[in-house]
């Protein structure tokens, strides 16, 4: 039985962070998918199946931790792992992102070698 693509969500309200991340996640050869709202990535995980999502922690309507929470309500998505972006560096940030239920923050400016390794250890977690 061959086993459906790897699905991977990418959510940031800046097209151009998007791109990077896409770009930086492209070894993989997973299905991407974008999102430019917290609103967007809910719609789309109760739509499609994912595997993991990349969500910036700032962004315009639901902030990326407002959207994890909505999303960890669903048991769908009770062990789906989430890596925050994120500009701000405050313990503070970081706490409210882990009890919301993500897996791992990293902080802007990234390396993508370690975005793409963090990714690439947290699929092998899952799958």
């Amino acid at each position: 039985m061959i086993s459906p693509p790897t699905t991977i969500l990418v959510a940031d309200d800046q097209k151009h962070m998007l791109v990077l991340l896409e770009a930086s996640l492209a070894p993989l050869n997973c299905r991407m998918l974008a999102a430019s709202s917290g609103e967007e990535v809910l719609v789309q995980a109760a739509s499609t199946p994912i595997d993991l999502l990349l969500i910036d922690f700032e962004m315009a309507g639901l902030t990326g931790v407002q959207t994890v929470r909505q999303l960890k309500e669903n048991p769908r998505h009770a062990d789906l792992p989430i890596i925050m972006i994120t500009a701000r560096g405050q313990s503070r940030i970081r706490v409210e992102a882990m009890l919301a239920g993500v897996t791992l923050v990293i902080l802007k400016p990234f390396s993508p070698v370690e975005l793409l390794e963090a990714v690439r250890r947290l699929l092998k977690q899952t799958s």
